[in-house]
């Protein structure tokens, strides 16, 4: 188990966005994604390692469990789902096993990922500063 004290943590969360399902069967009901980006100084300076994701993403496991999610070889894949935590990078760690792939393979292949993570990263107080069109650069 991970344990890091809350303080000198930041959270910075993402809107609730509806998206439709990505593959699995046609009727299932849309889905509702947000991204959580979890910083700061206590986190940096915990040395992101296989053992310690492989650890919390069976943390995840655990949540989507106690909110009913049930996995196994009788459920549908990319089927109707209670909860689904998905860890998509910590750091420039990269894991390959079978029980996770970091970076998450297909993260900016999917806007239901891309479009929260990116509403999250810009949740940290600063604004970015649009630069107007310039002659000779294509837009």
């Amino acid at each position: 188990m991970i344990t890091i004290s809350k303080k000198k943590l930041r959270y910075r969360w993402s809107p609730l966005f509806e998206t439709d399902p990505v593959g699995g069967p046609s009727e299932q009901p849309i889905y509702v994604n947000a991204a959580l980006i979890v910083d700061g100084p206590k986190l940096a300076a915990l040395k992101p390692s296989e053992e310690a994701a492989i650890a919390l993403l069976n943390e995840f496991l655990i949540i989507e469990k106690s909110f009913g999610r049930h996995r196994g070889e009788n459920c549908t894949h990319w089927g109707p789902r209670t909860l689904d935590l998905d860890l998509l990078a910590w750091g420039d760690l990269h894991v390959k096993h079978p029980s996770l792939t970091l970076p998450h393979p297909r993260l900016i292949e999917r806007n239901f990922v891309v479009v929260p993570l990116a509403a999250a990263l810009a949740n940290d107080g600063t604004t970015p500063y649009q630069l107007p069109p310039q002659i000779n650069w294509p837009e």
